[in-house]
């Protein structure tokens, strides 16, 4: 019963998981990873004018926002899954170095937030239909009776 435990334990040990290390400007930011993850990034996201010839929509001439996220989707067979993140939006500067590295390990840093995938699935269909109703005032508004008319479900026509 012994040797079963001391075994048990080393294949636990030996168990291994992809995961990324994250080094910002020399200064380690997390070792991304867990056993149940099926996703894995970490993305760098440079949004705003970030040539001559660009003309966002928002602050045209505003300063563009650079920024670092590290994060994770579990992949369970038998729970709901969770988005993690290691690094929720790091800003960045130019010339800042970023260094990823790929790691096979038996341990990492915990992320610093969980949100359940179910209730972002949840809050995205919240979203389109606050969205959708945002549009049918607008179009209601532009477009008056004509537009109502159109809105209504037509009606069987009698024999």
């Amino acid at each position: 019963m012994f040797a079963r435990s001391v075994e048990t334990d080393l294949v636990r040990f030996l168990e291994k998981m992809i995961a990324l290390k994250t080094t910002l400007n020399g200064q380690q930011l997390s070792i991304a990873g867990a056993e149940d993850l099926c996703v894995l990034n970490s993305i760098v996201n440079a949004v705003g004018k970030l040539g001559d010839l660009s003309t966002p929509q928002g602050d045209p001439d505003g300063t563009p926002d650079i920024f670092l996220t590290v994060g994770g989707l579990t992949g369970r067979a038998d729970a709901d899954d969770d988005h993690h993140c290691w690094t929720e939006h790091q800003t960045l500067s130019v010339c800042d170095e970023i260094l990823i590295t790929v790691l096979d390990v038996t341990d990492a840093s915990l992320p610093l937030s969980s949100t359940s995938a179910k209730s972002l699935v949840e809050d995205s269909d919240r979203q389109r239909y606050e969205n959708a109703m945002a549009t049918l005032v607008e179009l209601q508004d532009k477009y008056g009776d004509e537009f109502a008319d159109k809105m209504e479900p037509e009606k069987p026509h009698k024999s």
